[in-house]
């Protein structure tokens, strides 16, 4: 799918990615982002376990009043989701529960770097955690954009390639 056509959502997670019988990653879960009430015509959040983990600062700061996602966001939830795969440990592992990692996240803080990085040779996972940096960002404008994204990550997934290769 080109990028011009993704649509924010804020759930992008490990445990919202399934893979469809053609190996094609497909994004699922998004009736419980927040449910309208028809009555009121207000929205109310959904929390489910583990979600302020992978949500952008900005989003539960009070600087985005109207919880309004963006690619921004995505791009900071796909950057949380990446590093959960890699390590197999959630974001903020260090924190023992969900307000402590977000109120970390709003100060700045962000994932320590493992020792290992899902067994990645080691240029591959200095290009990673490169990226994953850039990806989360505190400052949402400086997030680079999902075509640039998937560029890095190709670059990565060659140098996999190349050292299996070895």
């Amino acid at each position: 799918m080109p990028t011009s056509s993704v649509l924010p959502t804020c759930l992008i997670r490990q445990r919202n990615i399934v893979i469809d019988d053609g190996g094609n990653p497909l994004l699922c879960d998004f009736g419980l982002s927040r449910i309208q009430h028809e009555v009121t015509r207000t929205f109310t959040s959904v929390v489910e376990g583990g979600k302020y983990r992978f949500l952008a600062p900005e989003l539960y700061s009070g600087a985005n009043q109207a919880f309004r996602t963006s690619r921004a966001s995505d791009c900071y939830a796909f950057a949380m989701t990446i590093l959960e795969m890699a390590t197999l440990q959630r974001p903020f592992a260090e924190f023992d529960n969900e307000m402590s990692a977000s109120r970390a996240a709003e100060r700045g803080q962000r994932p320590h770097r493992p020792e290992d990085m899902g067994d990645l040779p080691s240029e591959a996972a200095n290009a990673l955690w490169a990226l994953l940096g850039d990806m989360w960002a505190h400052n949402p404008e400086g997030r680079p954009g999902l075509d640039i994204v998937e560029t890095r990550l190709e670059s990565v997934l060659s140098m996999l390639v190349s050292s299996s290769a070895d």
